[in-house]
């Protein structure tokens, strides 16, 4: 069994957060489990969409991202459809957040 996490090159400091806060926002969802992984994602998702579309700054993508996931995720989805919505729920929210950074 290979054990990628165990191995001395992978021992090194996670990067601090304030300088890479989407690292950060990943390792959190991931810790929090839920539906916070999937809130990430999609919000992620969202963002970056937006900002290869030059209609958000590239600083925007962490403060939106990070608005999204003030909301509560915690549910654990227990089927695809439950997924799904989830999915839909965040990209929502995302929609309504994501107004006021829009560059005009």
């Amino acid at each position: 069994m290979l054990k990628i996490a165990y191995h001395p090159i992978y021992s090194h400091p996670l990067p601090e957060g304030h300088r890479f806060p989407m690292l950060k926002y990943a390792y959190e969802c991931g810790a929090k489990q839920g539906s916070y992984p999937i809130a990430f994602n999609r919000a992620n998702e969202d963002a970056v969409n937006l900002f290869i579309s030059h209609k958000i700054d590239y600083l925007s993508i962490s403060n939106i991202v990070d608005q999204v996931l003030q909301e509560d995720f915690s549910h654990t989805p227990k089927s695809l459809n439950e997924i799904i919505e989830i999915d839909k729920n965040v990209h929502r929210k995302f929609l309504d957040l994501s107004k006021r950074f829009i560059i005009e």
